[in-house]
Order: C-alpha cells, then structure tokens, then sequence
C-alpha cells in the first residue's frame, strides 16, 4: 500500500474539492431548511466564491429545492431566499433535473406559485424548454395542473414577449 506525502499537490487538491464539496452541501442543506440567515452569510462570507449554487444533490440545485420543497406555509420564506439566490450570477436558472428535464419554471408552475413564476421568468428562465415524459413546457404543464395563477403569469409573459418586437420594430420604421 503507497504511503500518502500529505506534502504532495495530489493530496492538496483532494483535500481542496473535499472542502468544495462540504460547503456545497452545507449550503444545500441551509437552503432546504429555509434558513435564509445562515444562507445570507454563506453567500456573502468568506467561502462565497467556493459556492457552486448550480451544484446537484439527489438531483437537485438549492433553488430548484426552494421551488420544489415548498409547502404553503414555508412559500414566503422560500420566495425570499430564491430572490437572493437569483441575484448571485452564476445561478442557472434554467437547470434540468437529469432525468425528467423538469426545470425550476416546471417545478413552480405545478405547484401554481405564480410569484416565483415571475421572479424566474424576471431572471431569464426559459418558459420553452420541454420537460422529458410529455415533452411539455412549463406553460402546459400548469394547464395539466389547472395551476389558475401560474398559467396567468405565462400567458401574460408571452403576450408581453410578442408585444414587445412589434413595439420594438415601430420605432425603426
């Protein structure tokens, strides 16, 4: 058996992704229990740039386990720490669980949590993308789930999107 040289850049950087690794999950775990204090001194703390907020965990980002995880009660809390999450600017607010394709637009517009549908929309999440049993965008997918306020919120984004080039080539003419 080799003897491991604590010394050696092999050992550093293993002991380096380690600790990447630990704070990940630490933060995953602060984000899914609605600890939005203990996530706000993360993000800003001295580990801040160890962060991955795109990291998956049993398929799941910490801001597609606020959009999933959420029941009524905890929504506002939710909401609040998905709004922090959203300004730091690695975030991928379009990520796909590996297997269904859902996305974090799928997730909240199942759930009919118009505010969050919104508030990703606001960031640039793509209401097109399919998810991966149905093929369905998430604008169907709250149809399927009679979700009344998400299916508002979508249809008031694309009415707002094919208004605007027209606006947009009015003022060029």
């Amino acid at each position: 058996m080799p003897v491991i040289d604590s010394s050696s850049d092999a050992w550093t950087v293993d002991q380096h992704w380690k600790k990447v690794r630990q704070v990940n999950l630490d933060f995953q775990y602060v984000v899914y229990g609605y600890n939005e204090v203990r996530m706000h001194e993360i993000l800003t703390g001295p580990h801040r740039e160890s962060i991955d907020v795109n990291w998956v965990t049993f398929d799941y980002t910490a801001l597609l386990g606020l959009t999933t995880r959420v029941s009524e009660r905890q929504r506002d809390r939710a909401t609040q720490m998905a709004e922090e999450l959203l300004q730091v600017p690695r975030v991928n607010v379009n990520f796909q669980q590996p297997v269904t394709l859902y996305t974090h637009l799928h997730m909240v517009a199942m759930r009919n949590n118009a505010i969050l549908c919104r508030l990703l929309l606001q960031h640039g999440a793509d209401p097109d993308l399919k998810e991966a049993k149905h093929g369905m965008p998430p604008l169907e997918l709250a149809e399927r789930f009679g979700s009344k306020d998400a299916v508002a919120v979508f249809r008031r984004f694309h009415e707002e999107r094919r208004v605007a080039p027209d606006q947009s080539s009015r003022k060029t003419s």
